[in-house]
């Protein structure tokens, strides 16, 4: 199996006060990354334990449209850079696509965080 480079770290704070989580911090490749488009995406949540973690939520535009990520899974124990997370990326068509991250919590109401820096693949 090709292990693909992509990746993406994502800092979200904790959302409580009525606060929109922080926007994902993406670290991309410089080029565009080929993928066969069954990879996981992964990348590191801070939250303050893991019942503030289970409140958090994610999703993934696919060239500007908003898909929920199901399957996410995330480790029980954090690191200095937060909770190691991944998901499957969504079924895209063969060609190229810009993938943004968001995070997102209900409170009274839906409060998402800004998009992340776009990551640039091509779905072989």
């Amino acid at each position: 199996m090709k292990r693909s480079g992509l990746a993406v770290l994502v800092l979200v704070c904790s959302a409580c006060g009525g606060n929109a989580p922080a926007p994902p911090l993406v670290s991309q490749p410089a080029t565009v990354e080929t993928i066969n488009g069954t990879e996981r995406i992964g990348w590191n949540q801070t939250a303050g334990d893991t019942v503030e973690l289970a409140t958090i939520g994610y999703v993934i535009y696919v060239d500007g449209a908003r898909v929920a990520l199901g399957g996410v899974s995330c480790s029980t124990t954090a690191t200095t850079t937060g909770y190691a997370c991944s998901a499957r990326l969504p079924t895209m068509s063969a060609g190229s696509h810009t993938l943004e991250l968001a995070s997102f919590v209900q409170d009274s109401a839906l409060l998402e965080s800004a998009r992340s820096a776009a990551l640039r693949v091509l779905v072989q």
